[in-house]
Protein backbone atom coordinates (compact mmCIF):
# COMPACT_ATOMS: atom_id res chain seq x y z
CA UNK A 1 0.00 0.00 0.00
CA UNK A 2 1.37 3.40 -1.00
CA UNK A 3 1.35 6.21 1.51
CA UNK A 4 0.48 9.82 0.62
CA UNK A 5 4.20 10.60 0.89
CA UNK A 6 5.01 7.89 -1.69
CA UNK A 7 2.37 9.27 -4.06
CA UNK A 8 3.89 12.74 -3.78
CA UNK A 9 7.23 11.30 -4.95
CA UNK A 10 5.42 10.45 -8.19
CA UNK A 11 4.22 14.04 -8.47
CA UNK A 12 7.78 15.29 -8.00
CA UNK A 13 9.12 12.86 -10.61
CA UNK A 14 6.49 14.08 -13.07
CA UNK A 15 7.38 17.68 -12.26
CA UNK A 16 11.07 16.91 -12.91
CA UNK A 17 10.29 15.08 -16.14
CA UNK A 18 8.14 17.95 -17.38
CA UNK A 19 10.80 20.50 -16.45
CA UNK A 20 13.29 18.45 -18.52
CA UNK A 21 10.74 18.36 -21.37
CA UNK A 22 10.96 14.57 -21.60
CA UNK A 23 8.15 12.14 -22.26
CA UNK A 24 7.89 9.09 -20.00
CA UNK A 25 9.62 6.89 -22.55
CA UNK A 26 12.66 9.17 -22.94
CA UNK A 27 12.84 9.73 -19.18
CA UNK A 28 12.74 5.99 -18.43
CA UNK A 29 15.34 4.77 -20.97
CA UNK A 30 18.51 5.89 -19.14
CA UNK A 31 17.04 4.49 -15.94
CA UNK A 32 16.60 1.00 -17.40
CA UNK A 33 12.87 0.83 -16.69
CA UNK A 34 9.79 0.74 -18.91
CA UNK A 35 7.67 3.78 -19.61
CA UNK A 36 4.81 2.02 -17.82
CA UNK A 37 6.90 1.81 -14.64
CA UNK A 38 7.38 5.60 -14.63
CA UNK A 39 3.68 6.06 -15.44
CA UNK A 40 2.78 3.92 -12.43
CA UNK A 41 5.04 5.92 -10.13
CA UNK A 42 3.71 9.23 -11.42
CA UNK A 43 0.09 8.12 -11.01
CA UNK A 44 0.78 6.93 -7.47
CA UNK A 45 0.06 3.24 -8.11
CA UNK A 46 3.74 2.20 -7.82
CA UNK A 47 6.41 2.98 -5.28
CA UNK A 48 9.88 3.87 -6.66
CA UNK A 49 12.71 1.80 -5.24
CA UNK A 50 15.67 3.43 -3.50
CA UNK A 51 18.04 2.38 -6.34
CA UNK A 52 15.68 3.93 -8.92
CA UNK A 53 15.59 7.18 -6.94
CA UNK A 54 19.41 7.16 -6.86
CA UNK A 55 19.50 6.63 -10.64
CA UNK A 56 17.12 9.54 -11.17
CA UNK A 57 19.29 11.67 -8.88
CA UNK A 58 22.50 10.74 -10.74
CA UNK A 59 21.12 10.83 -14.29
CA UNK A 60 19.14 14.03 -13.99
CA UNK A 61 21.22 15.92 -11.38
CA UNK A 62 18.24 16.48 -9.15
CA UNK A 63 18.48 17.17 -5.41
CA UNK A 64 18.04 13.73 -3.79
CA UNK A 65 16.45 15.20 -0.65
CA UNK A 66 13.92 17.08 -2.76
CA UNK A 67 13.19 13.94 -4.77
CA UNK A 68 12.51 11.86 -1.63
CA UNK A 69 10.89 14.40 0.66
CA UNK A 70 10.06 17.53 -1.31
CA UNK A 71 12.39 19.55 0.92
CA UNK A 72 14.82 22.02 -0.64
CA UNK A 73 15.33 23.02 -4.25
CA UNK A 74 14.66 20.65 -7.13
CA UNK A 75 17.89 21.37 -8.93
CA UNK A 76 21.45 21.36 -7.66
CA UNK A 77 24.45 23.55 -8.49
CA UNK A 78 26.94 22.47 -11.15
CA UNK A 79 29.58 21.85 -8.46
CA UNK A 80 27.17 19.70 -6.43
CA UNK A 81 26.17 17.85 -9.60
CA UNK A 82 29.80 17.02 -10.38
CA UNK A 83 30.41 15.86 -6.80
CA UNK A 84 27.31 13.71 -7.08
CA UNK A 85 28.55 12.24 -10.35
CA UNK A 86 31.88 11.42 -8.68
CA UNK A 87 30.00 9.67 -5.87
CA UNK A 88 27.88 7.74 -8.39
CA UNK A 89 30.49 6.86 -11.02
CA UNK A 90 33.94 7.44 -9.50
CA UNK A 91 36.68 10.01 -10.01
CA UNK A 92 38.26 8.37 -13.06
CA UNK A 93 35.02 8.13 -15.08
CA UNK A 94 34.03 11.73 -14.29
CA UNK A 95 37.55 13.01 -14.97
CA UNK A 96 37.61 11.34 -18.39
CA UNK A 97 34.16 12.70 -19.21
CA UNK A 98 35.13 16.23 -18.20
CA UNK A 99 38.31 16.08 -20.29
CA UNK A 100 36.30 14.87 -23.27
CA UNK A 101 33.74 17.68 -22.84
CA UNK A 102 36.49 20.29 -22.51
CA UNK A 103 38.03 19.20 -25.82
CA UNK A 104 34.73 18.65 -27.69
CA UNK A 105 33.31 22.04 -26.70
CA UNK A 106 36.51 24.03 -27.02
CA UNK A 107 36.51 25.03 -23.35
CA UNK A 108 39.44 26.09 -21.21
CA UNK A 109 39.62 24.56 -17.77
CA UNK A 110 40.82 27.20 -15.40
CA UNK A 111 40.45 27.43 -11.67
CA UNK A 112 38.27 30.17 -10.34
CA UNK A 113 39.96 30.34 -6.97
CA UNK A 114 42.83 32.57 -5.88
CA UNK A 115 45.51 30.40 -7.53
CA UNK A 116 44.81 31.87 -10.96
CA UNK A 117 46.29 28.96 -12.92
CA UNK A 118 45.50 29.63 -16.50
CA UNK A 119 48.01 29.07 -19.30
CA UNK A 120 47.84 30.12 -22.90
CA UNK A 121 50.28 28.69 -25.42
CA UNK A 122 48.25 29.62 -28.49
CA UNK A 123 47.21 26.00 -29.09
CA UNK A 124 43.64 25.53 -27.78
CA UNK A 125 43.87 21.77 -27.26
CA UNK A 126 47.23 22.07 -25.50
CA UNK A 127 45.90 24.90 -23.32
CA UNK A 128 42.87 22.81 -22.36
CA UNK A 129 45.02 19.86 -21.33
CA UNK A 130 47.50 22.00 -19.42
CA UNK A 131 44.78 23.85 -17.53
CA UNK A 132 42.96 20.63 -16.68
CA UNK A 133 46.19 19.11 -15.38
CA UNK A 134 46.83 22.31 -13.38
CA UNK A 135 43.51 21.83 -11.64
CA UNK A 136 44.47 18.24 -10.83
CA UNK A 137 47.99 19.24 -9.81
CA UNK A 138 46.63 21.83 -7.39
CA UNK A 139 44.36 19.20 -5.77
CA UNK A 140 44.99 18.16 -2.16
CA UNK A 141 44.93 14.48 -3.15
CA UNK A 142 48.62 13.49 -3.29
CA UNK A 143 47.97 10.64 -5.74
CA UNK A 144 46.16 12.95 -8.15
CA UNK A 145 48.87 15.59 -7.78
CA UNK A 146 51.56 12.99 -8.45
CA UNK A 147 49.70 11.67 -11.49
CA UNK A 148 49.38 15.20 -12.90
CA UNK A 149 53.08 15.82 -12.33
CA UNK A 150 54.00 12.67 -14.26
CA UNK A 151 51.63 13.69 -17.07
CA UNK A 152 53.34 17.08 -17.31
CA UNK A 153 56.78 15.53 -17.41
CA UNK A 154 55.92 13.01 -20.12
CA UNK A 155 53.41 14.87 -22.25
CA UNK A 156 54.64 18.44 -22.58
CA UNK A 157 57.77 20.20 -23.77
CA UNK A 158 60.21 20.98 -20.97
CA UNK A 159 59.79 24.73 -21.47
CA UNK A 160 56.05 24.48 -20.70
CA UNK A 161 56.67 22.25 -17.66
CA UNK A 162 59.26 24.72 -16.31
CA UNK A 163 56.91 27.65 -16.93
CA UNK A 164 54.08 25.93 -15.04
CA UNK A 165 56.31 24.89 -12.13
CA UNK A 166 57.61 28.47 -11.84
CA UNK A 167 54.09 29.83 -11.78
CA UNK A 168 53.15 27.32 -9.05
CA UNK A 169 56.19 28.36 -6.99
CA UNK A 170 55.42 32.07 -7.41
CA UNK A 171 51.76 31.60 -6.43
CA UNK A 172 52.67 29.58 -3.33
CA UNK A 173 54.89 32.31 -1.87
Amino acid sequence: MLTEKDKRIGVRIKLLRNMLKLNQSDFSKPLGVDRSHIAGIESGSRNPSEPLLRLIHCNYCVNFTWLKTGTGEMTISAETAIKSQIACFGKQVVSEAINKIIIEHDLTAATTDSTGYCFYTGDKELDQRINTLCVFWHNDDKRLKSWASVQFDHAFPQQIVDNIRNKFKNNNR
